[in-house]
């Protein structure tokens, strides 16, 4: 999404600033957004369906113990 809005692929540099953003959206950006949702959407209703082989693909990943998280 930040690549489609600012032509950066990692960190819109010079675009997020102290109250706002730099610059209005490109046209082309305005355009491509919604598409772009669409598909993030499908691909999070994918990962989020009870799918056996995604749970168990999943299962355990992102969990942070509450000692690790103090530290």
């Amino acid at each position: 999404m930040f690549e489609l809005i600012t032509g950066g692929r990692v960190y819109p540099t010079g675009y997020i600033c102290p109250g706002g953003v730099r610059r209005d959206l490109p046209e082309s950006a305005k355009e491509r957004i919604p598409k772009v949702l669409d598909k993030i959407e499908k691909m999070i209703d994918f990962v989020r369906a009870e799918n056996p082989a995604n749970i168990a693909r999943l299962k355990g990943i992102g969990v942070l113990k509450l000692d690790d998280a103090i530290r």
